[in-house]
């Protein structure tokens, strides 16, 4: 299997937000990590949607869905805003976190961690400091870029770049 793309949506409202690489997992490899709220199905190309509209992801019958937006109350839309733009990106590196944890047999980081202080089973709790030290280091870098961001020093990568720009995990 090559490399899967993940499709991320907002998961109040389901509207697309974009994609990113999903990471293969460490103990099945070519095996891939879906991150919470997205989905390996393929959206329709943006030529298919027809302005006014957005896709939304339809969880039950898991299709992609062209839905018209309400003009009166339409919804501000990820990457409209400088806050929407850190919404999507933080989402995106949530999602990195957790299919790192995930990699590794948890549920997601929030668990891993909980783990750090756990002596019962060494492996895990080696596993959980390391997860926590890193899930601090890579929030650090994350603020750091959305800073240069923000203050308009440099444009706004894309989840992919912003991803190859965080620390990497090692035990």
């Amino acid at each position: 299997m090559t490399a899967a793309l993940a499709y991320h949506y907002d998961r109040k409202t389901k509207v697309l937000l974009g994609a990113s690489v999903a990471d293969e997992s460490e103990r099945r490899p070519g095996t891939y990590l879906l991150p919470a709220w997205s989905t390996f199905i393929e959206p329709l190309a943006s030529e298919e949607v027809p302005a006014g509209h957005v896709q939304v992801f339809d969880q039950i019958n898991e299709v992609w869905t062209v839905v018209a937006l309400d003009q009166e109350e339409q919804p501000v839309l990820p990457g409209d805003t400088p806050e929407e733009q850190q919404a999507a990106l933080t989402a995106s590196v949530q999602a990195h976190l957790d299919n790192v944890a995930r990699g590794l047999g948890y549920d997601s980081i929030f668990t891993a961690v909980t783990y750090a202080d756990e002596a019962a089973v060494p492996k895990f709790q080696v596993e959980g400091q390391a997860l926590r030290a890193w899930r601090s280091e890579v929030w650090a870098r994350c603020y750091e870029l959305l800073a240069e961001v923000l203050s308009g020093t440099r444009p706004v990568p894309s989840v992919q770049d912003l991803i190859a720009e965080l620390p990497e995990f090692t035990v």
